[in-house]
């Protein structure tokens, strides 16, 4: 029902400022940009656990001088913390869509909503593009590319990566680097 109803809301607030458009899309550059921002949805969920927050994580077996090898690492970092993340992650796809900036022409993946669930104040910036599947391919993207880079995603979340959505995208060769597709503009 929920979702009726924000596919409604969306279709008549749309109509009054954005457009839907139906332009071919790359497939390879919608999979970038799923993963990017399945990536920034991450990061976003790690930035509401404190990281005062901490866990004991290793093994229980004793080695020889009678002691366990455990350590403590903040939560956040945590697999179990991480792997519980990705695990839901995806379900926010559903509330994201495809579209071309007006202004710039750059093809674009956005969540409808703003962040307290209202409509997204950038929708009068875009047209949206026009999905036989209802975007619901975004979600498959997401949950495609965690199922196959689940420990890319952990490792690089475990450590502080000064761009985790390059580090991540681009080693993992969903997405291709910047400056490689600079150099194949030219």
């Amino acid at each position: 029902m929920l979702k009726f109803v924000l596919c409604a809301v969306f279709y008549f607030s749309c109509s009054s400022y954005c457009q839907l458009i139906d332009v071919p899309v790359d497939h390879k550059e919608i999979k970038c940009l799923v993963c990017k921002q399945t990536v920034k949805e991450i990061m976003s969920e790690i930035s509401k656990i404190s990281p005062r927050m901490k866990i004991e994580v290793g093994g229980y077996q004793i080695d020889g001088h009678g002691n366990q090898k455990q350590r403590t690492l903040q939560y956040r970092k945590s697999e179990i913390y991480l792997t519980e993340v990705m695990e839901n992650i995806c379900k926010k796809m559903e509330n994201y869509i495809k579209a071309k900036h007006k202004n710039t022409g750059e093809i674009i993946v956005m969540s409808i909503l703003g962040e307290g669930g209202e409509m997204n104040p950038l929708m009068g910036e875009v047209d949206i593009i026009q999905d036989a599947h209802l975007n619901k391919n975004l979600k498959t993207y997401c949950e495609e590319i965690l199922e196959i880079y689940d420990e890319e995603f952990i490792k690089n979340f475990q450590k502080d990566v000064a761009n985790p959505e390059e580090e991540i995208c681009v080693t993992s060769e969903i997405c291709v680097a910047s400056e490689d597709k600079n150099r194949d503009e030219l």
